[in-house]
């Protein structure tokens, strides 16, 4: 579980390290070959989550939110330690493909609606990345972007809005070239190509990253994942990964 209220970017710190200790528990000698090859897959928000998962933040992260040099930044050593974590990242090694259902890359017109406002304001921050946030800022008054800043407080819901300096720089991010990218998304027909799409996430969000699969889906968002259409597709990559992991195997005897 992760708080839909938080920081998209704790959250997937908190994804990143979670995946490593579980692996970790695992497989401590690290003699596991299948845990080199996970399939990650993420609905919704959850495709977002995944998606930091497989990029390189390289500079861009980080230069596209913060004025001044990571060096110069003040605060306490474990503040900065998470900061530092959150901000540069390399792909996770160990994943070979990662599916995207229902994922808004290029934000959705929820955040703007009633419903998609009331969540935002009603939505609570947990207090560890809220606290978080305060020192960083607090510390560093001058240091990052308006859109950042703890007073404007975004949250996953905010984070969403088609002009989002966040979701710019999000798109920004390298890939990793030895991850297969599979996206399945929802399109209900509609008539006119602007409305097109599963009724939260529209078509060209869904479909706006680079993708070696595409599946679409006449099925809306939150019933987009129980589809049997959808369910047929990730089997289908579940069992091309163990045919290419089989394979991987018998090349290396």
């Amino acid at each position: 579980m992760y708080p839909t209220s938080g920081s998209i970017l704790l959250n997937g710190t908190d994804l990143r390290e979670n995946l490593h200790r579980t692996i970790h528990h695992l497989d401590p000698k690290n003699d596991n070959p299948t845990l080199k090859r996970m399939v990650l897959i993420g609905h919704s928000m959850g495709g977002l989550l995944a998606r930091l998962q497989v990029v390189y933040s390289d500079d861009k992260l980080y230069s596209g939110l913060c004025r001044v040099p990571f060096n110069e930044l003040q605060g306490k050593p474990t503040v900065l330690e998470l900061a530092r974590k959150t901000l540069f990242f390399d792909p996770n090694p160990n994943i070979s493909h990662v599916v995207y259902i229902g994922t808004p890359h290029n934000g959705s017109p929820l955040s703007f609606t009633p419903t998609g406002r009331l969540g935002s304001l009603i939505a609570h921050t947990p207090s560890w990345q809220k606290n978080f946030r305060s020192e960083l800022n607090e510390q560093n008054p001058s240091a990052f972007l308006p859109a950042f800043k703890i007073q404007s407080q975004p949250n996953s819901i905010d984070m969403l809005g088609f002009e989002n300096p966040f979701l710019k720089v999000f798109q920004g991010l390298r890939p990793s070239e030895h991850i297969q990218v599979h996206s399945i998304a929802g399109d209900l027909n509609q008539l006119f190509e602007s409305r097109k799409g599963d009724s939260v996430v529209p078509l060209t969000s869904a479909l706006a990253t680079k993708s070696d699969t595409v599946t679409i889906v006449q099925e809306r968002h939150m019933e987009l994942h129980h589809h049997p259409k959808t369910i047929s597709e990730i089997t289908r990559i579940l069992q091309q990964n163990i045919t290419e992991a089989d394979a991987l195997a018998s090349k290396a005897k």
